[in-house]
């Protein structure tokens, strides 16, 4: 009895022992777990924080993207309404530009119509100047030749009035009134016969000759 009583200790000391090693490589298992869980939990950790900054940037990006968008259909609405005001430019500068052509047509029509008929108008009264001043010439030269002609018949008349007048005195006076003028007057005949005329006669009688 004793021998299995001794036995059975054994045997129980030995499944003691090998449960205390169970436990105690449990025990280290367990500690290994709990290190690698512990580990695992510091990477799931650091995973949600890299993820979570992942996240963060890919929502900075998608709303950078988004804004992108937006100020590229903005920028794109922008172009378009330039383009848009820019056709209208043009359009409005092609049509202006094709008034001014015309308006410039029409100035220069009227700038040549109007400088022809200046140039006729200067022309024309050139012209006019011109006959009026052969007129004027002519006319003077007209009115010379009647002043002298007037003055020479004035002249011719005046000397014939006083011939005739000479001539009715001397037909008037007889030979002894000049005899007696003769005696009686300085001797120079011209100036005897004379100072018995008529006023107004003496310088008519010299002029004509008869001293």
């Amino acid at each position: 009895m004793s021998a299995n009583s001794t036995e059975s200790r054994q045997a129980l000391r030995i499944q003691a022992a090998a449960v205390a090693a169970q436990q105690a490589a449990l025990g280290e298992l367990e500690a290994r777990l709990l290190e690698q869980q512990r580990a695992l939990a510091e990477q799931e950790q650091e995973l949600a924080v890299h993820l979570e900054e992942k996240r963060l940037a890919v929502i900075d990006l998608q709303n950078q993207l988004s804004a992108g968008r937006d100020e590229l259909r903005h920028e794109r609405e922008q172009l378009a309404q330039q383009e848009q005001q820019t056709a209208v430019a043009l359009r409005e500068a092609a049509t202006l530009r094709e008034r001014l052509m015309g308006l410039r047509s029409r100035f220069l029509k009227r700038w040549k119509s109007h400088w022809a008929k200046e140039r006729a108008q200067t022309a024309r009264e050139r012209r006019q100047l011109a006959a009026e001043a052969e007129q004027q010439r002519q006319g003077r030269a007209g009115f010379e030749q009647f002043r002298a002609r007037f003055h020479s018949e004035t002249e011719l008349a005046k000397r014939r009035l006083q011939e005739e007048r000479q001539s009715e005195w001397l037909k008037r006076i007889d030979s002894s009134s000049i005899r007696n003028v003769r005696r009686c007057a300085p001797r120079q005949p011209g100036w005897r016969i004379a100072s018995a005329m008529p006023a107004g006669c003496c310088w008519h009688w010299k002029r004509s000759g008869l001293k």
